[in-house]
C-alpha cells in the first residue's frame, strides 16, 4: 500500500495499520463537515437522515478496502489521476 506525501509529492509506502488509523482521523471531520453545513448530502430529510446514519456506521477498514479497489479497478497512479477521476 502506498500514499503519497503533500510536502514532497512523492509517493511513501504506507502500512495498512497508519491508512486505517488517517480514515479513523478522516471520518469524524467529514462527519463535522456536514454537520456544520460545509459540505452536503442529497435527497430530503429522511434520507440524508439514512445516509449520514451509514457514514457514521462505516468502519475504517471497510472504507480502505473500498478505496483502494476503486483505484486498482481504474488503474489510478497519481494523484492528478484521482483528482481527475
Amino acid at each position: 500500500m502506498s500514499s503519497i506525501s503533500h510536502a514532497t509529492k512523492q509517493v511513501q509506502v504506507a502500512q495498512t495499520n497508519e491508512l486505517i488509523k488517517l480514515l479513523r482521523q478522516a471520518i469524524p471531520q467529514a462527519l463535522a463537515k456536514l454537520s456544520e453545513g460545509i459540505a452536503a448530502l442529497e435527497g430530503n430529510v429522511l434520507q440524508q437522515q439514512a445516509q449520514r446514519l451509514i457514514l457514521q456506521r462505516l468502519q475504517p477498514e471497510y472504507l480502505l478496502k473500498e478505496l483502494t479497489d476503486v483505484i486498482d479497478a481504474r488503474g489510478i497512479e497519481t494523484v492528478e489521476g484521482y483528482r481527475s477521476g
